[in-house]
């Protein structure tokens, strides 16, 4: 699976690497607005920021690998997460339906365990109930037909996951909390471009270890590491810091969060040169 990227220049790991044209995407595209404006500012400033970073923190999801899934590595996640977007792009549907179907997938895996032979079906379940909440109906047969399984199979999996999750399907999204985050990032000094931010959240799906996170701290590493990015020159340690305290985040979980998103974007970044 290939992608490349819209044409830019930008620092990493002291590598200066020229991106391609002519992105396509490879994980869901996520559009981010333009610029921070005083509306969605104050859309998340006081209580309401801290209202849904609680609603963000009561859907983490626990580490299943450990507790759970016998059968179920963290690669086969990672297969199943890049089927997922890639069905999902080929049928059109939008970057919160797939990002929901994986959000899904990962909430079932941790209070079901499952066998190998289930995977495909639980896959193309999440997805069948994500597109049905934000986009629509997709047609059951294509859903069958590139997993080799039955459409009564589907739905009754559509039957067990629902009931496993108790029907709350949805979970709060990490691009909620990035127009609030980046104008805080701004008024720090630093403006993050919309286009390296889509990049991170992207990637972002892929690994597990940032997945399980409060949507809040993952979209607050994403504009982070995108400002560190965009400006290497400048002192990173103390931005994170002050941006950390800014919003009352734990520094030391920040700082581990946009590493692991830092590691996984460089491999993005080398994969879509080959």
């Amino acid at each position: 699976m290939m992608a490349t990227v819209d044409e830019t220049c930008i620092l990493l790991a002291n590598e200066t690497l020229e991106l391609p044209e002519n992105r396509v995407p490879v994980l869901p595209h996520v559009q981010i607005p333009g610029g921070p404006t005083e509306e969605i500012t104050s859309f998340l400033s006081s209580n309401s920021y801290n209202n849904l970073r609680e609603k963000a923190e009561a859907h983490l999801i626990v580490d299943y690998f450990e507790d759970v899934q016998v059968d179920f590595s963290r690669k086969t996640r990672e297969d199943v997460v890049s089927w997922l977007v890639d069905t999902g792009l080929s049928l059109s549907l939008g970057s919160h339906t797939i990002a929901m179907a994986v959000s899904c997938f990962d909430r079932f895996l941790a209070v079901r365990r499952i066998g190998k032979e289930s995977v495909a079906e639980v896959a193309a379940a999440c997805l069948w109930i994500s597109t049905k909440l934000y986009d629509g109906v997709p047609p059951l047969s294509y859903l069958s037909s590139v997993t080799g399984s039955k459409d009564e199979n589907i739905v009754s999996m559509e039957e067990v996951i629902l009931r496993e999750l108790q029907w709350q399907v949805s979970s709060v999204p990490v691009e909620e909390f990035v127009p609030f985050m980046r104008s805080r990032m701004s008024r720090l000094g630093f403006e993050v471009d919309g286009k390296i931010l889509e990049m991170l959240l992207d990637v972002s799906l892929l690994s597990f270890d940032v997945v399980r996170r409060s949507a809040c701290i993952v979209a607050a590493a994403c504009v982070l590491l995108g400002s560190e990015i965009q400006y290497p020159e400048m002192n990173s340690s103390m931005r994170s810091k002050t941006f950390a305290e800014v919003l009352d985040l734990d520094h030391s979980e920040l700082i581990e969060v946009k590493e692991i998103l830092h590691a996984s974007f460089q491999t993005f970044i080398m994969a879509s040169r080959q």
